[in-house]
């Protein structure tokens, strides 16, 4: 599905994928500013572009496939209405963000609860912005394939409580900034573990 093929169709309510034998790209913004009200992707489905259902007002629950691999960045950004309990699949290897604080990110301003990343084989990174300004996000479960959180994946949370992350690697700025409910982060190993195994950036800004 190309690039911008549906944008700003504001009468377009639902979208049926069928399964078939080829599998389904769906480019950015393909269904920008839509009024979808839920999507459910097909087990064909690879990947999912940048912005394909940003600022989708309407939208209020997304179920996603096993086989997929790459959520773009702000693939579902400034999507006020959904809301829920986010699966990630284990085979999905990255969550679109940007690489500057200006940059939006694939689920930043969304009103989801909870994002749980299925455990797997495949590591996963989580780029910057990711899930910033999730309001209403209070848990969120990393799995043990995070290699990656990029700057600001977090931040301004304000509902946050609960962040499990059994492995880590890379850990940009601020991925926690603005997270007033967050008290405690536990890092499941030694002191010594976390000095060799973290890479954390240099001005220790983390949290």
């Amino acid at each position: 599905i190309g690039c911008r093929v549906f944008q700003n169709c504001t009468n377009l309510k639902n979208v049926t994928f069928e399964s078939g034998n080829n599998n389904l790209q769906i480019d950015k913004y393909a269904f920008y500013a839509t009024a979808v009200q839920q999507m459910i992707f097909p087990l064909n489905t690879t990947s999912i572009g940048s912005y394909a259902f940003g600022e989708c007002a309407s939208l209020e629950k997304v179920t996603f496939n096993e086989g997929l691999e790459t959520i773009g960045s702000a693939a579902f950004v400034n999507c006020k209405n959904l809301v829920g309990d986010i699966v990630i699949p284990s085979t999905v290897t990255e969550i679109g963000g940007g690489y500057t604080y200006d940059t939006e990110g694939a689920f930043e301003n969304t009103s989801i609860y909870s994002v749980t990343i299925k455990n797997g084989n495949a590591a996963i990174s989580i780029d910057s912005c990711a899930f910033r300004g999730c309001t209403d996000l209070r848990y969120a479960d990393l799995s043990n394939r995070v290699q990656k959180i990029g700057d600001q994946a977090f931040a301004d949370d304000t509902y946050l409580k609960a962040l499990i992350i059994p492995r880590m690697s890379t850990v940009g700025r601020n991925i926690l900034s603005g997270c007033t409910k967050l008290t405690d982060v536990y890092y499941p190993s030694t002191q010594t573990s976390y000095n060799s195994y973290v890479k954390v950036n240099s001005d220790n800004e983390v949290y």
